[in-house]
């Protein structure tokens, strides 16, 4: 995007100062000299700024990519947060991070030195990125260019090819052959594998902050149980969330995400007096309570079912809920642990009605939430998520001929560590089945997760 000639200046004196010292290979870098970096301003990529767990990261990575520091770490950890919000795998990150320590050596610039190139990805208002306020948003900004990706590389094609050649082509910086891209693909690589299992980067239902999908469960006694999540299709028990005691008695409805824009997993729960509740993720497998999400006053009363994920794209978690009228409602997140109203996402005039249970996840891998929901007939059908807080049709999953008749509760992350959007669903004989997705808008068996022997028999809930 930039052909910044004071940034590209710090990376050939970098080069001459290494030059016959040190054999440059992908994981291996000098630091932007200090008073360059220095002479630009810049933002910070967290509204918490620098952590202790970026400084780890930063130290964690120094063997590799030197120059990182725990800023710099700050602005990927912001990156992978956003990748992991839209369902995407680490392949997504390492495109995005490669991208950034090329055009901002993973700074939020806030000031324009190239042209009007701003922050971690050097977006240019003059060119439709958005507007100068929006691209020092790390949110905004990656998600602008995952948008990018996504709309250069459809169906998935970013998953494979040459990472340089698809930053160019996204970015269409001044280096035709994307050379100034490959020089940092394996850096990124190591900085997006820290990352992405990083406390705080991991996935969209990890609780634990070991970057694994876990399960969250109501069980017969109503308290919310974690189920830790392997990373192979199986889960563990993790033990009480919080509170304990039968607290969670007469919540209705739950669904889980991050919700705050913290990197960890939280909980929103319908209560007895049907307002949405929030209660935040502490990162080490529990929640506390965080307060009515919007809007007060039992106004979720008759809502029979809701889900989360980036049904608009802008890189917070929102809701998506089956209303009394059995319409499907977005209610948009602000990053901030509330949401509002959205609107009707399709298709309307009640035609929802006798949907059992829905879901969601990237199941058809275009970066995009859609909904997975068992219809009146017991069957699975996906819903595409389009982007922009909609959904169409896509037809069923698998099985068909109603085979998901007496599933009683069905959830979606990726449990198996491939990168696509499965389900879990509590079958007739109260075990957890893994479906694993094939990322085109299917799925198939996968078997019992743990335990079996019908022990799931009285719960609830499960996400």
């Amino acid at each position: 995007m930039k052909t910044n000639p004071l940034l590209r200046a710090a990376g050939v004196l970098v080069s001459l100062a290494l030059a016959g010292t040190v054999t440059m290979t992908g994981t291996a870098s000098a630091e932007v000299p200090s008073a360059m970096a220095a002479s630009i301003s810049q933002l910070p990529c967290s509204p918490a700024g620098v952590t202790a767990a970026d400084t780890a990261l930063a130290n964690q990575v120094h063997g590799q990519v030197s120059w990182v520091t725990a800023y710099n770490a700050s602005c990927a950890r912001a990156i992978v947060n956003q990748v992991k919000a839209r369902g995407l795998n680490q392949r997504a990150a390492q495109i995005a991070i490669t991208t950034a320590m090329d055009e901002s050596t993973l700074h939020n610039y806030n000031q324009a030195v190239d042209a009007d190139s701003l922050g971690l990805f050097q977006q240019r208002p003059s060119m439709g990125w958005g507007t100068p306020a929006q691209l020092v948003d790390p949110v905004y900004a990656t998600n602008a260019f995952l948008n990018a990706m996504l709309n250069n590389y459809p169906n998935g094609s970013w998953g494979s090819g040459d990472i340089a050649a698809i930053c160019q082509k996204i970015q269409k910086s001044g280096t035709p052959d994307g050379s100034n891209y490959r020089r940092y693909v394996d850096q990124a690589g190591v900085v997006a594998a820290a990352a992405w299992n990083s406390a705080g980067g991991g996935s969209a239902k990890d609780f634990n902050g070991n970057g694994l999908a876990d399960i969250a469960a109501l069980d017969p006694g109503d308290n919310l149980i974690l189920f830790s999540g392997n990373g192979a299709g199986a889960v563990g028990w993790g033990g009480p969330m919080w509170p304990t005691g039968g607290q969670w008695a007469g919540y209705k409805q739950f669904t889980t995400g991050d919700f705050n824009g913290d990197g960890k997993s939280d909980v929103a729960a319908i209560d007895p007096g049907d307002n949405l509740i929030f209660f935040p993720g502490n990162g080490a497998g529990a929640v506390g309570w965080g307060g009515p999400m919007w809007p007060t006053g039992g106004q979720w009363a008759g809502y029979k079912k809701i889900t989360s994920g980036d049904f608009n794209g802008d890189g917070r978690t929102d809701i998506a809920a089956l209303d009394p009228g059995d319409n499907l409602i977005l209610f948009p997140g602000n990053g901030a642990g509330a949401v509002t109203w959205g609107g009707p996402m399709w298709p309307t005039g009640g035609q929802w009605a006798g949907y059992k249970k829905i879901t969601s996840g990237d199941f058809n891998g275009d970066g995009r939430s859609d909904i997975a929901a068992l219809d009146p007939g017991d069957n699975l059908i996906l819903f595409p998520g389009n982007g922009a807080g909609a959904v169409g049709w896509g037809g069923p999953m698998w099985p068909t001929g109603g085979q998901w008749a007496g599933y009683k509760q069905i959830t979606a992350a990726d449990y198996n560590g491939d990168g696509r959007s499965d389900i879990a669903a509590l079958d007739p004989g109260d075990n957890l089945i893994l479906f694993p997705g094939n990322g085109a808008g299917s799925v198939g068996w996968g078997g019992p997760m743990w335990p079996t022997g019908g022990q799931w028999a009285g719960y609830k809930a499960i996400s």
